[in-house]
C-alpha cells in the first residue's frame, strides 16, 4: 500500500505541472528574427529592426513589419494611432534613454495570441 501511494504521488508530481502549465517558462515568448527595413519599406535598410515573433514564423513577422512601415511611409496613416495591417492591430510607443536623446519607436502588432514587435531608430 505504501509503494502504491509513492507511485501515485510521483505520478501526480510529473503530470500536474503539465496540466496547469509550468508557469512563465511554458508561456510562448518572442523569438528574434533577422532582417530590417528602411523608412520607405526597402528591405535591409536598418532603420526598422529588432524584429521579433510570438507564435508566428519570422516570415510572417517580417511581412507584418514591412506592411506597417509601408503604411507609415505612404503618409495615409497617423503613426500616433492604432493601425491595422495584415490582420494585426499595431500600436507604437516612443522610447528614449539618457544616452540616446533622439530615442526611437517601439511597435507591437497583435492578432489574438500572435504578435510581432520591432524597433525603429535613426
Amino acid at each position: 500500500m505504501r509503494n502504491f501511494l509513492v507511485v501515485v504521488a510521483l505520478g501526480a508530481a510529473l503530470v500536474l505541472p503539465a496540466l496547469v502549465g509550468a508557469g512563465p517558462a511554458s508561456a510562448a515568448s518572442f523569438k528574434a528574427c533577422s532582417g530590417s527595413y528602411a523608412p520607405d519599406g526597402t528591405p535591409g535598410g536598418g532603420f526598422y529592426s529588432r524584429i521579433k515573433a510570438k507564435r508566428i514564423t519570422c516570415t510572417t513577422a517580417r511581412t507584418v513589419t514591412r506592411a506597417w512601415v509601408k503604411a507609415m511611409a505612404s503618409g495615409s496613416t497617423n503613426p500616433t494611432t492604432k493601425v491595422k495591417v495584415q490582420g494585426y492591430s499595431c500600436k507604437r510607443k516612443a522610447v528614449s534613454s539618457p544616452g540616446d536623446p533622439n530615442g526611437g519607436l517601439s511597435v507591437l502588432c497583435t492578432n489574438g495570441t500572435k504578435a510581432v514587435s520591432f524597433y525603429g531608430h535613426p
